[in-house]
């Protein structure tokens, strides 16, 4: 294992009894104290918007928050046992998102690639747990020493040589597509995407993979453009000139 130290935040909706600010609602409620006010605003755009379609429905995200900061997350709807009752919403269920924050040398040790990081993270997914592990830091969240991956698990699927020419056009893309506010948009379940994204980094050099920052699960009624570099949700929207279709392996590209 390759063993580094990181940050941690968390986004998600907490009473005010429990919640550092003493309000309630959604907001990133445990962060390092050192976060730059950039990056905190990054995290605030986006961490949030996550409404699964299945109970058992993660959603995992990987994105630059500047330059030498890098965020790695799980975002995920706990379910409300009797010791979690009243911690983060009286009248129902909420998201809850982890975040790792890696700088920049740990994320070169990886290869940027942030399923070495997803495949071994105790990913914390329970509010009693939240509530045990943070409350008593007045909102500063601890660091915490990541162990990844040596090597990345391979992909669940083999990739044909036309795939492999589509993955190798659009993470050679990814940094002139976001500089110029356009986003991928993936067709398929976030399961079905966290194994597509898998397979992208797995054939993509650590030199694209930086730029390469998505999304498994995007809310169909935003507008995702620029926001990442790909976007995963059920359908592909009408906003955007590049899509892949996973169902089908198709790509597309349309004029601007």
């Amino acid at each position: 294992m390759i063993k580094f130290r990181a940050e941690q935040a968390v986004y998600t909706r907490l009473e005010g009894v429990y919640s550092p600010t003493g309000q309630s609602g959604y907001q990133l409620a445990f962060s390092p104290r050192s976060l730059r006010a950039h990056s905190r605003r990054r995290l605030e755009e986006l961490l949030p918007g996550f409404r699964p379609r299945m109970p058992e429905e993660v959603r995992y995200q990987f994105a630059a928050l500047d330059e030498n900061l890098f965020m790695v997350s799980h975002t995920s709807v706990p379910e409300i046992d009797q010791e979690s009752a009243g911690i983060a919403d009286r009248s129902g269920q909420a998201a809850l998102a982890h975040a790792i924050l890696i700088d920049r040398k740990g994320m070169l040790e990886i290869d940027f690639n942030p399923f070495r990081v997803i495949d071994t993270v105790p990913w914390l997914a329970n509010f009693r747990l939240l509530v045990d592990t943070f409350r008593d830091l007045d909102g500063q969240a601890p660091q915490l020493i990541v162990e990844a991956a040596d090597k990345p698990e391979e992909p669940p699927q083999e990739a044909s040589d036309a795939e492999l020419e589509d993955i190798k056009r659009l993470s050679g893309s990814a940094r002139e597509w976001q500089s110029q506010g356009e986003t991928l948009d993936v067709e398929g379940s976030p399961s079905e995407a966290a194994d597509w994204f898998r397979l992208v980094f797995h054939h993509t050099s650590a030199e694209d993979a930086e730029f390469c920052s998505f999304t498994t699960s995007f809310d169909s009624y935003d507008q995702p453009r620029g926001r990442f570099w790909a976007v995963a949700r059920p359908r592909a929207g009408t906003g955007t000139n590049i899509r892949y279709y996973l169902a089908e392996k198709r790509l597309v590209l349309l004029e601007p």
